[in-house]
């Protein structure tokens, strides 16, 4: 009787060390989604200046330009996206290839694209990291 008295006593203590880990897990989670609603702010500001870049360049597009728009004294402008971190293969260099704008000033954002647009012979006009984290995006946008 004693031995089942002891089991049970043994699995009311794992009962309520679960019960802990569970109120602990919980307690992050909502942590971390009060950091996520806090950061919407950022990330619908990136969402709206990218639809107002995104808006603003469509038009000078070649295929949507009138062609007086299109001058050889016209300033063109690539915004080129690399890679930020490791394990991302030749996508640096396959974005960086596509640019088929000579002549164009580049702004480049993603420092492993950096050494990649150096052996491409491409001279950024204008580079940054990749923002690695929410709080990070307002600053790039």
């Amino acid at each position: 009787m004693t031995e089942r008295l002891s089991d049970v006593n043994d699995r009311i203590a794992s009962a309520q060390q679960i019960s802990s880990v569970v109120s602990a897990m919980r307690a992050i989670a909502a942590a971390r989604a009060r950091d996520a609603r806090a950061r919407l702010v950022g990330v619908r500001r990136y969402a709206q200046s990218v639809g107002e870049a995104i808006g603003r360049a469509l038009p000078l597009a070649p295929q949507y330009a009138a062609p007086a728009a299109l001058s050889d004294r016209a300033r063109r402008v690539v915004v080129a996206i690399g890679a930020e971190q490791g394990f991302a293969g030749g996508f640096s260099e396959r974005v960086l290839a596509s640019l088929g704008a000579p002549g164009a000033d580049v702004l480049l954002i993603g420092e492993r694209a950096l050494p990649v647009a150096a052996q491409l012979g491409i001279r950024p006009a204008w580079t940054a990291a990749m923002a690695a984290h929410l709080d990070q995006i307002e600053e790039i946008a």
